[in-house]
């Protein structure tokens, strides 16, 4: 239950927005994946890692 907000940022395998809780106004950051991008199986690897690292914030 997040709205949208301007991009953050931009990499290899997609963007990241600002998201803001519909009910609380939190802000966080969302990044968004491009699909065509993480079809490619050598990258599924990178994106486990990247997955891992941001659970630590």
């Amino acid at each position: 239950h997040y709205a949208l907000g301007e991009t953050l940022g931009v990499g290899t395998f997609g963007k990241v927005k600002i998201g803001e809780h519909q009910f609380t106004g939190h802000k966080v950051a969302i990044k968004i994946l491009n699909r065509q991008k993480i079809k490619n199986l050598d990258v599924v690897g990178k994106i486990r890692r990247e997955i891992k690292n941001l659970k630590l914030f």
